[in-house]
């Protein structure tokens, strides 16, 4: 064990890594170049980690590859940073879309709760109102992306959306 983890213990009586929520810790996954605007995207999150982007000229996309679990239901959130309205999707391993957002809660920031029929690497894309309908106005900045879960697909005979009652067994990931 290194002398970091000695003395601040990240870890769980399990060995999983510790955070606040009693999740694994989310890295911050920066973009230091533009990302590509499809499948051949180099950037890559997973579950609980944050992109922060930025759309550096009119009509920008960032795509960015995650490893989705069927079953699971995730929630994928753009806000604005300096960029003023978000466009937020996620399209399956062949590259087309599978879902969209662009305003969610009455804000101008985007949210999408997805479910996969099936396991893969998926993509996210970040985009602006402006790049997608084509208002004629460049809107660049940066943003962040955040995705969250419950870490566990649903049990047989359960959907997606029920909750399990305290004390029911649940699969380990």
């Amino acid at each position: 064990m290194c002398i970091v983890c000695d003395q601040f213990n990240p870890f769980g009586v399990n060995g999983d890594w510790l955070h606040e929520n009693d999740r694994e810790n989310g890295l911050i996954v920066s973009e230091t170049t533009d990302a590509a605007a499809n499948t051949g995207t180099t950037y890559t999150m997973s579950d609980g980690d944050t992109f922060a982007g930025n759309l550096s000229f009119a009509d920008d996309w960032d795509w960015v590859a995650i490893e989705l679990t069927q079953g699971v239901e995730y929630t994928i959130t753009m806000t604005a940073g300096t960029m003023s309205d978000t466009f937020l999707s996620v399209h399956y391993p062949s590259g087309t879309t599978a879902a969209a957002n662009d305003d969610f809660g009455g804000s101008n920031d985007s949210q999408i709760t997805f479910t996969p029929s099936f396991s893969g690497t998926y993509y996210i894309g970040a985009s602006s109102y402006d790049a997608i309908y084509d208002t004629g106005d460049t809107d660049i900045g940066s943003y962040e992306v955040t995705v969250t879960s419950d870490g566990s697909p649903p049990l047989p005979g359960e959907t997606a959306r029920s909750t399990r009652s305290p004390g029911a067994m649940s699969r380990r990931r």
